[in-house]
């Protein structure tokens, strides 16, 4: 009995040693997978921070932002100190003495934008009326001097290394991100936005993953950073940008990139952090895009009132020389007609002329004395002052290649020779521009001067049109083909089609109107299907059209590869709308941004102007002179050589006059 016990005892202490044993296996196995997984963290942390970005939050406690500390050391340490500052100081002085600094300027904004996201709109109205005042570039173009030099904004020094492949990037320690408007930072919902919050390098390494992410709809942006090959986050305040080989863009869209601010834009309304897996789509959809924009430059977005304004204000605490004009007002409102009315109310104070509005009161009047001119009119009374200027943008109707109608050149080129191009720039824009020849201007160094515009020529479209198969067959006076496929039935299909016209433009309608008329005389049915701005974009977006009206605002040394390359034919909310394919056409566009050299780039680039000349994607339309007219108040408007023109940065506003800058209702 007593042997049976003991052994019991043995047995029950053998299990205990057992069981003990296989928790200190457990837990040593736990422990691994532990350290393996928080290995695993630290690589990903490690992969993040050089390129831009932060893994998901796992839990709860880890979702808002937290306050970032910064290296203030007193001294910089340059990674190339033998290379040169590219970087130059700010071009001129924005105030100047005796310069009121309390105006107020009142301008035209046009339609509800779909949203204020610099990095999703590829629109004019928000890129140059919002993002030029409230973002702030690592570096800009000196826009009023010499747009071959780069001046510095949150970048104080720019070293550019191995072949021009590599940018060093130091940014300023002062600059901060404006407070979020349109959310009331005083309810505990938002607390998490609430504070001071420093512009950092790894805002610039989030923006550029953004842009480079396939799941963000900017398919206007993704072409220019295609060869972009790595960012690296040295310090807070210092980025490695590299470049997989030569490309001439690289200066450009390094220093341009609109920068956003991480602690907004990776978070959801709840402070919630994306998962790094959704954090594209969720960006496309983020619950700020149409509430405003936070930036980091001279202006903030103040606030936004649906079809009423928008408002900037002067950023109070900006890192460089603020603006002297304390407040910019935009009205929005459909009718670009109304603009003349509100300027000679004094409802605006800075406004551009329509073709009809510059016929009517001001160039009916030029030729005459000056003792002969209205003194009742503001234009000639000295309260409003004009000028006129070559816009660096060209108007074209794009013809979608994609659909059967037009994938045939000789057809574009038909719709060309139909288009009385010389008579609606002179009649309709009042000679407010010129016919255009292709999508550079005459002083631009890529245009073809032995390239002459299409003339107007119905015969010859006619001619064409048969050429391409085109005939009346049942005597209906509109020309008809067989579109089926070579397996199908034959049928025989009108050449009927839709112009997608914007119609905020009623000069652009009535061109469409007389182009109706023109075609209808050669066989070929057009209706005008007319769109405001919001719903126009998303139609080219989606190439919901078969041809479209439309215009492009050109850069400094414009690249042609977002509009016309064959590879952004098929991205979605990409550029080229029109679905034009040319081998040929791709070669030269790449080999563009490789040569850099301006002669060698020069010829590659007039070659690729003769390509778009016989191939006709677009009917280029003209290039347009704008008239900007403002109340004798607004002092000091410089008008830049580059793209923004009429940015105000340099103005500003004499509120000791009489109603200056009231902007009155």
């Amino acid at each position: 009995m007593a042997r049976r016990s003991s052994r019991l005892a043995e047995r029950l202490l053998l299990a205990a040693v057992l069981v003990a044993l296989a928790l200190v296996v457990y837990q040593l196995h736990t422990i691994e997978r532990r350290f393996l997984a928080q290995a695993k963290q630290l690589e990903a942390l490690t992969r993040a921070l050089e390129r831009g970005g932060l893994p998901p939050a796992q839990d709860a406690a880890a979702h808002a932002p937290a306050p970032r500390a910064l290296d203030e050391g007193p001294e910089r340490r340059w990674l190339h100190p033998e290379a040169p500052n590219l970087l130059h100081p700010p071009e001129l002085p924005l105030r100047v003495p005796g310069a009121k600094t309390d105006g107020r300027l009142v301008r035209w904004f046009g339609t509800d934008p779909k949203g204020f996201n610099p990095l999703l709109e590829n629109g004019v109205d928000v890129q140059d009326g919002i993002w030029l005042y409230v973002g702030a570039s690592l570096a800009s173009r000196m826009a009023w001097t010499d747009p071959e030099k780069w001046q510095q904004e949150l970048a104080e020094r720019v070293e550019v290394t191995d072949e021009e492949r590599e940018l060093t990037i130091y940014l300023r320690r002062d600059a901060r991100w404006h407070a979020a408007s349109g959310v009331d930072l005083s309810d505990p919902h938002y607390a998490w936005l609430r504070g001071e919050h420093p512009v950092t390098a790894r805002d610039v390494a989030f923006s550029l993953a953004l842009i480079q992410n396939p799941q963000v709809e900017n398919g206007s942006l993704k072409n220019y950073y295609q060869d972009l090959e790595s960012w690296r986050v040295v310090d807070d305040h210092t980025l490695v940008v590299r470049w997989k080989k030569t490309f001439c863009g690289a200066v450009e869209y390094t220093l341009g990139i609109p920068v956003l601010p991480e602690f907004l834009y990776a978070y959801g309304e709840d402070g919630m952090r994306f998962p790094h897996e959704t954090l594209g789509v969720r960006f496309n959809q983020h619950w700020y895009n149409h509430r405003g924009v936070v930036g980091a430059g001279p202006y903030r977005f103040a606030s936004y009132a649906p079809g009423s304004e928008i408002r900037l204000a002067r950023n109070e605490d900006y890192f460089a020389e603020k603006p002297a004009i304390r407040e910019i007002v935009y009205q929005i409102y459909a009718d670009p007609n109304a603009t003349l009315l509100k300027l000679k109310a004094h409802e605006l104070s800075f406004g551009s002329l329509r073709p009809a509005a510059y016929r009517d009161e001001i160039r009916r009047y030029e030729s005459l004395p000056e003792a002969e001119r209205p003194k009742s009119s503001p234009f000639w009374n000295g309260d409003i002052r004009h000028r006129s200027y070559l816009d660096h943008a060209f108007y074209y109707i794009g013809w979608n290649a994609d659909r059967p109608l037009f994938r045939d050149k000789r057809v574009r080129q038909a719709m060309t020779l139909a288009f009385d191009r010389a008579r609606i720039v002179e009649h309709v824009f009042v000679g407010l521009g010129e016919v255009a020849v292709g999508p550079y201007d005459a002083e631009s160094a890529y245009h073809d001067p032995a390239i002459r515009p299409w003339p107007h020529d119905p015969a010859r479209a006619r001619t064409l049109l048969a050429e391409a198969g085109w005939s009346d067959s049942d005597g209906d006076g509109v020309l008809d083909q067989d579109l089926s496929p070579d397996d199908g039935d034959p049928t025989r299909t009108p050449f009927a089609f839709a112009l997608l016209v914007y119609n905020g433009s009623p000069e652009m309608e009535s061109a469409a109107n007389i182009l109706k008329e023109d075609l209808l005389a050669i066989g070929v049915r057009m209706r005008i299907e007319s769109a405001e701005w919001s719903l126009m974009q998303k139609r080219m977006d989606e190439k919901d059209f078969d041809a479209v009206t439309g215009g492009w605002g050109l850069s400094y040394d414009p690249d042609l590869y977002q509009i016309f390359h064959s590879s952004q034919a098929d991205v979605p909310k990409g550029s080229n709308r029109v679905g034009f394919r040319n081998a040929e056409a791709d070669r030269l566009m790449e080999q563009a941004r490789e040569v850099c050299e301006p002669e060698a780039r020069r010829a590659l680039l007039r070659r690729l102007h003769g390509i778009l000349h016989e191939e006709q994607p677009y009917s280029f339309f003209f290039v347009r002179r704008a008239v900007a007219a403002w109340w004798k108040e607004v002092e000091r408007v410089e008008l830049a050589r580059i793209r923004p023109k009429t940015s105000s940065l340099p103005w500003w506003v004499d509120t000791s006059l009489p109603g200056a800058g009231s902007g009155r209702r």
